[in-house]
């Protein structure tokens, strides 16, 4: 195994484990997590529909961060370590979130695992709604380098390939993630709910929890 391509597992891996193996199988991806996804072809329901699905475990839910302050990205020179350099949640989001998680706790939908990227609006998203998360690189944004888009995609994708359990996998991200991994435009605070079936990863419903 090249050097390269050793690097690219221990990041695919980095900060992550699930019952005590390696997320990655040593099988090779799919370039695409599923056929072109029409915008608006997966459809919205309300939480305690989703509930009803979601009740058999096993879903991959994939969560844009809630409302922000006005802006695009992040300013020039925002650093990771200071969360006073990047857009941060709105006092707004911040409600959102809270609701969000007591919305899913009250709905019963249950969460075996939830994890978050770096950024702080995605950071303080995930603890207000679900308090303790896992930190994975893979759920980092990649906004203005989309030649990273393939390796966040393959990393997420591998995951659910591997998902199994009880519960259900909260993975609290960016919109270029969840269009990299689902092809799907979301708003912020919306969840996109997917099943790993037959080689790729499907969208198949979506819900907004901190709104319900």
């Amino acid at each position: 195994m090249n050097k390269s391509h050793c690097n690219r597992r221990v990041w695919l891996a980095a900060g992550t484990a699930f019952s005590g193996a390696t997320l990655l199988s040593g099988l090779a991806l799919p370039r695409r997590a599923h056929p072109q996804v029409p915008f608006g072809a997966v459809p919205r329901v309300t939480v305690m529909q989703a509930a009803e699905l979601l009740a058999s475990g096993g879903w991959i839910l994939m969560m844009r961060h809630e409302q922000t302050v006005p802006g695009v990205g992040d300013p020039p020179g925002f650093r990771l370590d200071d969360c006073s350099t990047q857009r941060n949640l709105s006092d707004q989001g911040r409600v959102r979130a809270r609701r969000a998680g007591d919305v899913i706790r009250s709905a019963a939908i249950r969460l075996s695992l939830v994890r978050a990227g770096r950024w702080c609006r995605v950071r303080e998203t995930a603890e207000l709604a679900y308090g303790p998360f896992e930190t994975w690189l893979a759920l980092d944004s990649f906004f203005g380098q989309s030649e990273r888009a393939p390796l966040h995609r393959d990393a997420v994708i591998e995951f659910a390939r591997g998902f199994t359990g009880a519960g259900n996998a909260m993975l609290v991200t960016h919109q270029v993630n969840i269009t990299a991994a689902l092809e799907v435009v979301t708003e912020m605070g919306e969840v996109v709910a997917a099943r790993f079936e037959g080689g790729q990863l499907r969208p198949r419903l979506r819900f907004v929890p901190g709104s319900a």
